[in-house]
């Protein structure tokens, strides 16, 4: 009985390492665990990243930077929820990233919602129709996905620019034809259906310093719209297939909250001719703005593109049949001239109706902004002639403006633009433009 005991003694702790060393066995980790962990642990860097850095442009004030990167943060953590890694590690993980969503997402919230003078009332959201099971219809495309929206929704104009038609000197044609696509179908949507439907696309183009962008800032005051404000950075990323996704979120939600405008300044950079040497992504990106705005399935009856350019050629032959209406912005006239001149002139630097008639004679040929220019560099030259004089004069002692003043400020500011530049517009405009 002993022996018996003795042996048991032996072979019981071999039975016990060798069932330990089984369990250990059991308990070693699946490969596929350790990857999905590793993919978990990288999304929460990259969100951490991303947050971070949204925080320092945020401290900075400078909101443009930090949006979009609280928009993408929320992105990264959406992927990162779909990771499906287990354990105590993983569990830490997910709770670093629900609090770096909640920060981001609350940032994102303030930023929008941020109250600034003269802010313009963005159109509410219209009720969301109950969904039901089954395949979606083509012409009900998903709504865009949160970070999607927060960076569209970055470019909806939230103030107004405070410039009315009656500000803008001339270009009659180009307002006529503003108040019918955009103020007065807003105005009265009764009058405007069928074959009274306004156009759903405007190219305004001409010289630069015409006043393209001043007619898109006084629609953003006049109309009762949604306001966009999209260039070339608002609809391009380094992420492959983003920029349709933007694209496609941009009309998307334009529908929403229609009726809206969609404004792109110095469209050329964006739809250029499309070729087969060109970027795969920038090509991609072509497609699904014309597709969304003149494809199969699309219905936004009440979004209105409007684009401005100073290279009209260079656009695609298929936006520039989608943009209906073509305006030529031309160089103001005498009688644009004198308007725009006694605006700039007004109160202590108005100049005698004489001395007027000759600045507008001898301005031929000056674009808007070259006149903005030559009126400050000629109010210049009274202060100049006090010399050492002028930190102590008072400002009784300078005079009035003179036409000679505007004589020597022509030397130094010349006409931007060139007279076969001038031809070349009104050859296009006499090709593809709107005369009426």
């Amino acid at each position: 009985m002993l022996c018996i005991v003795r042996q048991l003694a032996v072979v019981l702790p071999c039975f016990r390492n060798l069932i330990m060393n089984w369990l250990g066995k059991r308990k070693e980790v699946d490969p596929e665990v350790t990857k999905q962990l590793r993919r978990l642990d990288a999304f929460t860097a990259l969100a951490r990243d991303y947050v971070k850095r949204a925080l320092e442009a945020d401290e900075g004030r400078v909101a443009a930077d930090a949006a979009p990167r609280y928009a993408k943060a929320l992105e990264v953590v959406a992927e990162a929820q779909q990771v499906s890694a287990a354990g105590p590690e993983a569990d830490r993980l997910r709770a670093e990233l629900l609090l770096l969503a909640e920060q981001a997402r609350d940032r994102l919230q303030t930023l929008q919602a941020r109250a600034v003078p003269g802010r313009l009332p963005v159109r509410p959201l219209p009720p969301q129709p109950a969904r039901h099971s089954g395949s979606r219809s083509a012409s009900s495309p998903a709504p865009p996905s949160d970070p999607l929206r927060a960076l569209i929704e970055a470019e909806i104009l939230d103030r107004s620019p405070g410039v009315k038609f009656e500000d803008v000197a001339g270009l009659e044609l180009a307002k006529q034809a503003l108040r019918e696509m955009v103020v007065l179908p807003a105005k009265r949507p009764d009058l405007f259906t069928g074959l009274r439907a306004p156009a759903r696309g405007l190219l305004l183009f001409g010289p630069p310093g015409t006043g393209k962008t001043l007619l898109a800032k006084a629609v953003a005051s006049e109309a009762s719209s949604t306001f966009f404000t999209i260039s070339a950075s608002s609809l391009t990323s380094k992420w492959v297939g983003e920029g349709e996704k933007l694209v496609r979120a941009l009309f998307a939600i334009a529908a929403e909250r229609a009726p809206s405008i969609i404004f792109m300044d110095e469209i050329d950079s964006l739809l250029s001719a499309r070729s087969a040497n060109e970027n795969e992504a920038t090509r991609r990106l072509k497609t699904e703005f014309l597709v969304q705005m003149d494809g199969v399935g699309s219905s936004q009856k009440s979004v209105v593109v409007i684009g401005a350019t100073n290279r009209p050629e260079e656009l695609d032959e298929a936006v520039r049949r989608r943009l209906v209406k073509r305006i030529l912005i031309p160089l103001p006239d005498s009688a644009s001239r004198t308007s725009l001149l006694g605006r700039l002139l007004v109160g202590e630097f108005a100049l005698s109706r004489a001395d007027t008639a000759q600045l507008v004679a001898a301005t031929e040929g000056y674009s808007g902004s070259d006149l903005a220019a030559l009126c400050k560099e000629a109010a210049m030259v009274p202060l100049r002639e006090l010399g050492a004089a002028l930190e102590k004069a008072p400002s009784s002692k300078v005079r009035v403006l003179r036409f000679s003043d505007f004589a020597a400020s022509m030397r130094v500011i010349r006409p931007s633009v060139a007279p076969a530049q001038l031809c070349h517009f009104t050859a296009w405009d006499r090709e593809f433009g709107s005369h009426g």
